[in-house]
């Protein structure tokens, strides 16, 4: 909604120098192209981050903003500014911003991939990064070839679109696209997954998907067999240990890791080799819902360390 001549109004505003504040950029954008519902979707979308205000704050001020740049402009332009002066009307005219909670993370997310198609601040699926470890990735299955036809495969993400469709019987189903950090998946569900399912169904929101993959020429897709809510958590910590990463060097950056990202998820490592299973001490629990977790065991072990409980 925020469209071309907008667009190269505030270009061209913005020739003169950077916009200092909401109150600069009010004054200086011409009013007549950009509006106040353009305004707020600026705000919403972090176009506005840089004035160093939350942006539930911005828009509890956005409608004085505008009314008093417009106040400006009409001011400026019928000479009267000229007479007292930006200074003048700076001190009249102070746009008194509150202080607010933030909007809650995940309707930040929404608002920037409603308004420009991808999230920049982070991903919903951030706090389901430890969880997702434990499916297999999307992407690998969108590449996977005809042999595995049929296979089944537990897989989990966000759902980024769904579509209820009826069967010629007159039952509900639905066809959804499953996304996760670095693939997409269609995912179908019948009528009888569909009605135990159907509350799990809308977009955004995160779920794990028991299924049959299903290739033919055109696509690949997975038969849902079973749906639920995808835990945010993980409920334990399984980590493979093969023989050559039985050593102190090992040893010593797992207790740093252990250490660095205290927390409550219980850990558990699995020595292949010899086939034992060790339960860490509680001190050694980790932070299930911090993707630095993942990230320093991906660097410490390799991206094949997890293991499903």
């Amino acid at each position: 909604n925020v469209g071309e001549n907008a667009i190269g109004s505030i270009l061209q505003a913005r020739k003169e120098g950077s916009f200092k504040s909401l109150m600069d950029f009010c004054k200086r954008v011409d009013n007549r192209a950009v509006n106040k519902r353009m305004l707020e979707n600026l705000i919403k979308c972090g176009a506005m981050d840089s004035f160093g205000y939350k942006r539930s704050e911005l828009l509890a001020v956005a409608e004085q903003a505008m009314d008093m740049g417009s106040n400006y402009q009409k001011d400026y332009q019928s000479g009267q500014m000229g007479l007292f002066g930006d200074d003048s009307f700076a001190d009249v005219n102070e746009l008194k911003i509150p202080e607010l909670e933030e909007i809650p993370k995940r309707t930040i997310l929404q608002y920037e991939k409603e308004l420009i198609g991808f999230y920049v601040t982070g991903n919903p699926l951030d706090a389901y990064v430890g969880s997702l470890y434990y499916y297999t990735p999307l992407r690998k299955i969108s590449d996977a070839s005809e042999v595995l036809d049929g296979k089944y495969f537990s897989v989990a993400g966000i759902i980024s679109d769904c579509r209820i469709r009826n069967t010629r019987q007159g039952d509900s189903m639905a066809i959804l696209t499953l996304e996760d950090f670095n693939g997409k998946m269609e995912i179908v569900v019948f009528p009888k997954v569909y009605r135990d399912a159907a509350r799990l169904l809308y977009q955004e929101n995160a779920i794990s998907v028991e299924g049959k993959l299903s290739i033919d020429e055109r696509e690949r897709k997975i038969q849902a067999l079973k749906i639920k809510p995808l835990q945010e958590v993980p409920p334990d910590l399984h980590i493979k240990i093969m023989k050559k990463d039985e050593n102190g060097i090992v040893q010593k950056g797992l207790k740093q890791i252990f250490e660095s990202f205290s927390g409550d998820t219980p850990v558990y490592l699995h020595l292949i080799d010899s086939g034992k299973m060790i339960k860490v001490e509680r001190c050694f629990w980790v932070d299930g819902k911090n993707a630095g977790v993942y990230q320093a065991l991906d660097d410490l072990l390799g991206e094949n360390w997890y293991l499903k409980g």
